[in-house]
C-alpha cells in the first residue's frame, strides 16, 4: 500500500507528493521514526533546535493514519 509521509513543523506544512510503498502502516511508521532520526541529527550538527517536528502518515487515499512526533523517535531508558 503507499502512503505519505508528510511533515508538519509548527504551522509549516511540507507534502511528501509521491509517497512510497510499504507492506502495511507498521513500515510506514518505523521509516518515519528512521527519517525523523536523521533529520534530528542533521539539525543537532549544525546546531538548529529541535521544534516539535511530526510526520503525518496519510494512505492512498490521503486520509490520516497515524502521527509520528518526532520525539517517539528518542530511545529512552
Amino acid at each position: 500500500m503507499r502512503y505519505y509521509l508528510n511533515m508538519r513543523s509548527g504551522e509549516t506544512f511540507m507534502e511528501d507528493p509521491d509517497g512510497e510503498e510499504f507492506a502495511n502502516l507498521d513500515a510506514a511508521k518505523e521509516e518515519a521514526i528512521r527519517s525523523a532520526r536523521e533529520i534530528m541529527a542533521d539539525r543537532l550538527r549544525v546546531g538548529l533546535p529541535l521544534d516539535g517536528q511530526t510526520f503525518e502518515i496519510h494512505d492512498e487515499d490521503r486520509n490520516l493514519v497515524a502521527t509520528v512526533p518526532f520525539k517517539s523517535a528518542i530511545p529512552t531508558g
